[in-house]
């Protein structure tokens, strides 16, 4: 909602409590020790079943959405939470899509009339939502805000931050199976600078230097989205040339900045040696 909400008051308050609660730095060292914990309980849960055939994608899907879940929302996943919002979730990007008699015949008449159970289905999944929801106001650090604006605002963050890393982390995992000498070049890396004997912790990444490179170039290769957040001019302007007029809407096509051979001998090649 934040991304692609229209700039004013309400634009403006929720990317200050977005900035404040959620992205800053001394909240994401707050929670440190909650992506830790839950990092290594499912990790551990990994462990436990590694002589049998397992889904890593449900797996980092689980593992994403109770690191997201938690930190924005101090819910956490194998309470029930979890599942009733991934249910939730898999609903409201599938129900858009439904046939709706409105949308071919767009009578006022029509809108209520559910022909479906669309209408019905959407309710009962905000239904499960708000009830997931309440009370995060305080979790959030807000206790003036509406608590259907903050609701809605935690929903979006969820739905959004959770997708972009677990496909972020599939893509990285991915990269590395098809990669063997740079797994074990990260391997290796990790044996080295960490050792065996402990978890990787948040304060080695600065030492990992090989590491990073693979994620920053698994980036480069798949960022989270082929376009970048919209922008709009505030005022007329010229950029290299072009004449853009005040309030035209802008959006980079991150994916071919990305891939340019201008920049890459070969674009589309993991290297992690071009990040």
């Amino acid at each position: 909602m934040l991304f692609i909400a229209k700039y004013g008051p309400y634009w403006r308050k929720i990317r200050k409590l977005v900035n404040q609660e959620v992205l800053s730095v001394n909240r994401l060292e707050k929670f440190k020790h909650i992506r830790f914990s839950i990092v290594q309980e499912n990790v551990e849960e990994l462990y436990d079943h590694c002589d049998s055939t397992i889904n890593l994608t449900d797996w980092i899907d689980k593992l994403s959405f109770d690191i997201i879940l938690k930190m924005i929302a101090g819910k956490s996943y194998n309470n029930g939470h979890g599942e009733i919002l991934k249910i939730a979730f898999q609903k409201f990007m599938v129900i858009p899509m439904e046939f709706e008699l409105y949308d071919i015949f767009p009578i006022p008449l029509f809108k209520w009339v559910d022909i479906t159970g669309n209408i019905k289905v959407v309710k009962e999944t905000f239904k499960d939502i708000d009830t997931v929801f309440q009370g995060c106001n305080e979790h959030l650090g807000d206790t003036h805000s509406p608590n259907i604006t903050i609701r809605a605002t935690i929903f979006s963050l969820v739905l959004d931050a959770t997708e972009t890393l677990a496909l972020h982390i599939k893509w990285v995992m991915a990269l590395l199976i098809n990669n063997k000498l740079e797994m074990k070049k990260a391997q290796e890396e990790i044996d080295t600078i960490v050792g065996k004997d402990r978890w990787v912790e948040e304060s080695d990444i600065k030492n990992l230097v090989y590491l990073q490179a693979i994620v920053k170039e698994a980036l480069r290769l798949y960022p989270p989205a082929p376009l970048s957040v919209p922008h709009e001019s505030v005022e007329d302007c010229v950029v290299n040339g072009y004449h853009i007029p005040k309030g035209t809407v802008l959006l980079s096509n991150v994916l071919k900045l990305q891939r340019d051979p201008k920049i890459w001998s070969d674009p589309d090649k993991f290297d992690q040696k071009d990040s």
